[in-house]
């Protein structure tokens, strides 16, 4: 099954969606289990080959899914995580069909140049998609374009292809691409409001991280007590990760907008043969700090279950070295013991989010976006875009 190409009725659906008021919280027309069926007929269409459960790969018991795709343009697996085996199965497959979606985007898009599209602003525009160094040529060499729409006054906007697709192998029309390429800004759902906001929430998680990666003595300066955070699901969560033997540890990360983004890191409490010498980290930012805390945390369970399955093609060596540094990661571990300071959240808690809450937090950046929808499928529903950042003008104070 191909990306199917959005029509004009989906742009107006996204344009009505820019413009309507908050949601409490996301939207989720379907529980797991109902969703999952209805995606199940569908999984050989779209390559997936095979669900496996995974959570017995590790002792903390949290369910872990994988979605193999063989065929597939980037990962083959990827990896979801739930309360429920359930909510982990379409977690996965989520994952996968985004990945999925935007594998040809050239198919549905148009050439030209930045320059024909931008001017002169092309290389403003684009400059956070750009390395420090490019070749001078790249604004005049025609490339595939995409329409997206612009969420603040819903104009038709033209999105690099290349800034889109997921398809990294050696015969990709953008394996030599001027342009830094990710799959942040990926959303999916079983609605097209649960998709991009998904897709927002993941922008914004990047743009702190990377913040976070950049602040000196980040972890000992912004690591937070989540008994004083959390409701009760969440901390029931945190205690069942400490019983399995394993240090928690959650760090909240210089928030965009009033956005809450966390970081939490698992590692064994003693070194062993059998321990993962490395922590495992998870990244979450969502409307309230205590969801973004739960999301991260199973993001970080996830994560010790991919390290441990050894099936994913981007966790490298270079991520978890064979001769690894023993006196930082005793360092680590001590620091992790530790008890936290008890201090309140960044970012308030939203109890409404919007569209435009999204482009608000972006503006404090600098930054406009684009909504591009790659695959709609109302039968099923499913939901697939892609929210692209794009510079613009700072505020001023």
């Amino acid at each position: 099954m191909d990306a199917v190409s959005p029509n004009l009725e989906l742009f107006d659906e996204i344009s009505a969606i820019c413009r309507n008021s908050p949601t409490s919280k996301l939207s989720r027309r379907f529980s797991a289990d109902e969703y999952l069926s209805r995606l199940k007929p569908h999984l050989t269409s779209f390559g997936i080959s095979r669900l496996a459960d995974v959570t017995g790969l590790d002792r903390i018991g949290v369910p872990v899914v994988q979605a193999v795709r063989p065929l597939a343009r980037s990962n083959a697996v990827n990896q979801g995580k739930g309360l429920t085996l359930a909510e982990a199965a379409v977690s996965a497959i989520i994952e996968a069909l985004e990945t999925f979606a935007c594998e040809s985007p050239d198919q549905i898009g148009d050439r030209a140049s930045p320059n024909e599209i931008y001017g002169h602003a092309a290389i403003h525009k684009l400059s956070c998609h750009l390395p420090p160094k490019v070749a001078e040529e790249w604004m005049e060499n025609p490339i595939a374009f995409m329409r997206g729409i612009e969420p603040m006054s819903q104009d038709i906007v033209s999105v690099p292809a290349a800034l889109i697709s997921t398809d990294y192998t050696p015969s990709s029309s953008h394996a030599v691409s001027p342009f830094v390429r990710t799959t942040t800004g990926l959303g999916g759902g079983g609605s097209l409001e649960e998709a991009i906001q998904h897709g927002f929430l993941e922008v914004l998680e990047r743009i702190s991280t990377e913040r976070a990666m950049t602040t000196h003595g980040f972890f000992e300066k912004n690591r937070i007590a989540p008994d004083t955070n959390v409701d009760a699901g969440t901390d029931e969560l945190i205690m069942q990760v400490q019983d399995a033997g394993l240090l928690f540890a959650a760090y909240e990360c210089p928030p965009v907008g009033r956005f809450p983004v966390v970081w939490v890191r698992l590692l064994d409490e003693r070194a062993s043969a059998t321990s993962l010498p490395f922590a495992a980290d998870g990244f979450a930012c969502r409307p309230t700090f205590s969801g973004a805390l739960r999301a991260a945390l199973l993001e970080s369970i996830q994560t010790r279950a991919s390290v441990i399955s050894g099936s994913r093609e981007d966790i490298t060596r270079r991520s978890y070295p064979r001769n690894h540094d023993d006196q930082l990661i005793a360092f680590e571990r001590r620091q992790m013991s530790k008890t936290p300071a008890n201090r309140p959240s960044f970012a308030g808690n939203n109890s409404a989010v919007s569209v435009k809450d999204f482009t608000e937090a972006l503006a404090e950046a600098g930054l406009t976006s684009a909504i591009v929808p790659v695959l709609a499928l109302e039968d099923v529903p499913l939901f697939i875009v892609r929210v692209v950042p794009l510079v613009g003008q700072r505020r001023r104070a």
